[in-house]
């Protein structure tokens, strides 16, 4: 079987909309569905019989990859991907309170010739160049019956003790899982609480994905890439109207507010349109959400797309404004944009804020692979594999909260009513991402538009301009107002001066 990472083309940067399934993308960050995957937002306390320690946790999951976790939750936590030790991929990072004790979640693609015992020793050596490190245990130890070891080492100061502790799992036949746990003790301090405290942690691992899944992931994805083959001479082809669809969305029964789509064929040019520029042809999708809670706080998230029909070209632009309650909380709005350039296998970002006090850091490019879509292209998914299809297709998509690429997948289902509607010739289709066990369900028209969404607690129909004015106009024109006053826009020409 390939290796997951290597297949998946998995990159490292960027941030910020999350993406539940491929069409219910925006949709679901406006629900607030991923709110767990916020930086520095742990998700709720997990259940006292899942907790590895007295201390509250949440369970930490990443369906791309497969696994769940329980950690600390009263920690800070980053899932933007980082370069992490021996070459492998960081997918989080967390710091306790106190700032004495952090961990990483890392993966680590790539075995060449050797075996799971000699990439251990391959790895440990690579962490004792140049470092004091002293090994004190290397131990076997399984997880879901995959092979593992963990791996403990201490550095002495003349003032403290550093303990750092490494659990790696082999993922999948050349793949390693790896945890590394780190805390810094007094000089002469029993260092037996960390250590109890990691191996309170490991034994919470739990790999979601089975080989006999990975498997027919890994097909899926050779799937994908066939029909990316057809895509520049289907794209051209596809029935997209420009108009504006609207959508009344409920959480668990209650109105939340609307989310807006429109898909059409239009010419963009990546470069300076003043020096005449590369214009191509291409998916463009404009969309908008409102949210609104009963605390008064709520978001407003405008997503602009365009991806060429040649799949070399790709423009994202995505803007959050994130509301306070209005009683109890400073007034301030936040608004953080993401800007996403892609040319060929290359793919630039840069997120900004209003309440950064300098121009952002320069991050590296990502390089994307044969199983990279660009998101415009998901919106109109379903039209493309119709309604007589019964084949999954997975695809490697751009995801701003972790400034990094995740996996997600289509299901066709068949021909199906759509509830609670007179729309004929109507069919289904379920994506979700890579191995989650939540899909989402999309009811499509015959067009492949979409008329209904479910996405857990989360709904939306399709519904009308006039009906949805009618029932939030005042709500947004309230909220645009707030945005307008109680926003402070990022100036670089005063970077330090606002």
């Amino acid at each position: 079987m390939p290796s997951l990472l290597k297949h998946h083309a998995f990159a490292l940067e960027i941030r910020r909309f999350a993406i539940a399934a491929l069409i219910a993308y925006s949709i679901t960050v406006a629900a607030n569905a991923q709110a767990a995957r916020d930086k520095n937002q742990p998700p709720p306390p997990a259940k006292a019989d899942t907790a590895p320690t007295t201390q509250p946790t949440f369970v930490y999951s990443e369906p791309s990859f497969g696994f769940e976790i329980t950690l600390p939750a009263i920690w800070s936590y980053d899932r933007t991907r980082f370069t992490a030790p021996g070459g492998s991929m960081g997918l989080m990072r967390g710091r306790s309170v106190a700032e004495r004790a952090t961990l990483q979640v890392c993966f680590s693609p790539g075995f060449d010739k050797l075996n799971f015992k000699s990439w251990i020793t391959k790895f440990e050596n690579q962490l004792m160049v140049g470092a004091p490190l002293k090994r004190v245990d290397r131990s076997e130890r399984e997880t879901d019956g995959r092979a593992g070891f963990i791996l403990e080492f201490d550095e002495e100061t003349p003032t403290e003790l550093r303990k750092s502790f490494y659990y790696c799992v082999l993922f999948d036949p050349s793949t390693v899982w790896i945890l590394i746990y780190a805390g810094a003790l007094p000089t002469g301090s029993d260092s037996a609480a960390v250590r109890e405290q990691f191996r309170s942690m490991i034994a919470t691992l739990r790999i979601t994905a089975t080989p006999i899944e990975q498997g027919i992931f890994s097909d899926a994805l050779m799937s994908g890439e066939k029909l990316m083959i057809e895509l520049p001479e289907r794209g051209p082809q596809l029935p997209l109207d420009g108009d504006t669809r609207y959508y009344d969305m409920t959480l668990a029964g209650k109105s939340i507010g609307y989310f807006t789509r429109r898909v059409s064929r239009e010419s963009m040019s990546l470069d300076d349109p003043r020096f005449g520029g590369n214009r191509k042809d291409g998916i463009r999708v404009h969309e908008r959400t409102w949210r609104f809670d009963e605390d008064g706080s709520g978001r407003s998230i405008r997503v602009d797309l365009f991806a060429s029909f040649d799949l070399q070209s790709e423009i994202i632009e995505s803007e959050e404004s994130s509301l306070p309650p209005k009683v109890g909380a400073a007034p301030l709005v936040v608004t953080t944009t993401d800007r996403v350039i892609r040319e060929g296998e290359t793919l630039f970002s840069s997120v900004v804020s209003n309440l950064d006090a300098k121009l952002p850091e320069r991050r590296e490019p990502i390089r994307v692979g044969s199983a990279y879509l660009g998101l415009a292209w998901t919106r109109v998914l379903p039209a493309l594999v119709g309604a007589r299809s019964q084949e999954p297709r997975a695809f490697s998509v751009y995801d701003s909260t972790t400034r990094g690429l995740l996996t997600h997948l289509i299901q066709p289902i068949g021909p199906a009513s759509i509830p609670e509607s007179d729309i004929g010739g109507g069919y289904l289709v379920e994506t979700r991402e890579a191995f989650s066990t939540s899909p989402s369900r999309i009811y499509c028209e015959a067009s492949g538009a979409a008329a209904r969404i479910e996405s857990g607690e989360l709904l939306l129909r399709l519904s009308t301009a006039k009906e949805i004015e009618k029932k939030y106009g005042a709500l947004r024109k309230e909220a645009e107002e707030r945005i307008r006053r109680y926003s402070k826009p990022y100036d670089p020409r005063k970077p330090l001066g606002r």
